[in-house]
């Protein structure tokens, strides 16, 4: 073994990581746990490495709770040094979709919130009964069950 083979601990990296996303007994928490400490390493041996940039951005995607903007950057990193590369352009797509995904979030969140806020005012203001309380206007879950056979 050559401790000074950058693109092993970069593999052995990417492998934790693809058996915690595909379901192979490893939870995400552990194979970043054991990831992390790889990726550093084979960055630290050769920080143009194309396997460790994109290690490192699949961390950040699906580790660190989403973190896409920091994903995109290592995954924009390697496209830029490897415009060539399959992985590096697929990788950074993905980190734009998780990137657009939780900003659809939260602007959904804000939308649904600012509506509220602008019924609420527009109908208090021109002297209409005030909308009910979020607790009462949520759906309610069916209770009925069809009849088992």
């Amino acid at each position: 073994t050559d401790p000074t083979y950058a693109r092993a601990y970069a593999g052995v990296a990417t492998t934790w990581l693809s058996q915690a996303n595909y379901g192979f007994g490893v939870d995400m928490r552990e194979a970043g746990a054991r990831a992390q400490p790889l990726v550093d390493k084979a960055l630290t041996l050769d920080p143009n490495l194309l396997e460790g940039l994109v290690a490192q951005g699949r961390l950040y995607m699906f580790t660190r709770w989403g973190d896409g903007e920091r994903a995109r950057s290592f995954m924009q990193r390697a496209v830029d040094l490897y415009p060539g590369s399959a992985e590096a352009q697929f990788g950074l797509g993905s980190a734009y979709t998780r990137s657009l995904r939780s900003r659809a979030k939260r602007s959904d969140v804000l939308r649904s919130r600012w509506s509220s806020i602008r019924s609420t005012t527009s109908s208090t203001a021109a002297g209409a009964r005030t909308p009910p309380s979020s607790a009462t206007s949520r759906p309610r879950a069916c209770t009925s069950r069809a009849p088992r056979r």
